[in-house]
């Protein structure tokens, strides 16, 4: 499952390295979901694409997921003026920015998680640079069974928390 899917990339990529998985992708645009639809067909892939606000529609139809990804909005309107002009003008504001210093989307989320995954899980999520350790600490409360860690990118910036109770 990918949560906040947009193009549906991800899901996509998935499936066509994993061709036997049943992969689901979530959106709460529906112009997003629109152009991830678009790609499934071109690239000839089988992802079921959802229109969800987070996990909602999971939540009322039982579903669980032992693998979930999720790429958030995440980004503080504070941290507006550092970003770069090309992604302010052809990525849309909900795909980008989040109240509460950008966590208010992971407050919610990480909240309800434990609502769809399968008894064993592994689920990563996308992270701004200041915002790992925050993250890491709501899946503790969420997921006090499994392990948590926050992982680096090749900048050594806080960009991504994998959180699961089989091996990471």
């Amino acid at each position: 499952m990918d949560i906040c899917t947009g193009s549906g990339i991800i899901p996509i990529t998935l499936k066509a390295i994993f061709p036997s998985c049943d992969i689901t992708g979530s959106d709460i645009s529906k112009e997003a979901l629109q152009i991830a639809e678009q790609n499934n067909a071109r690239l000839e892939t089988d992802v079921r694409f959802i229109h969800s606000d987070l996990v909602e529609y999971f939540q009322k139809t039982g579903e669980k997921f032992d693998v979930i990804l999720a790429n958030p909005p995440y980004i503080a309107e504070s941290e507006r003026v550092e970003m770069s002009k090309y992604v302010l003008e052809n990525e849309p504001e909900l795909a980008l920015f989040a109240p509460n210093d950008g966590l208010a989307i992971y407050e919610r989320l990480i909240k309800n998680l434990p609502d769809i995954v399968d008894n064993c899980f592994w689920i990563g999520m996308e992270i701004g640079y200041a915002q790992g350790q925050a993250v890491k600490k709501l899946l503790e409360k969420s997921f006090p069974q499994a392990n948590v860690i926050v992982k680096q990118d090749i900048n050594g910036k806080d960009r991504m928390v994998i959180c699961s109770n089989e091996l990471i």
